[in-house]
């Protein structure tokens, strides 16, 4: 997939359109395909970026229960 592969070879410095900040630590990573596929992601360490959510956006904004899914794996992640 295009944005993972850009992702892996740029890091975060990649930018926009690939990638956008939702704040709170939280990315969203945008895959190029007939559907606006979505990753969300949070870096854990320098080289080690944990990949939490992925779902079809159907709206112009992130949904807050994306979100906050990707929020409480992220948690989880951090906890273990």
């Amino acid at each position: 997939m295009v944005g993972i592969d850009m992702l892996r070879s740029h890091g975060i410095s990649v930018g926009r359109p690939w990638v956008a900040p939702l704040g709170k630590g939280l990315w969203e990573l945008r895959i190029r395909t007939r559907r606006q596929l979505r990753i969300l992601y949070f870096l854990h360490t320098e080289k080690t970026l944990v990949l939490l959510h992925g779902f079809v956006k159907k709206a112009r904004e992130v949904p807050q229960s994306e979100i906050q899914i990707a929020l409480r794996r992220m948690k989880q992640y951090l906890e273990r």
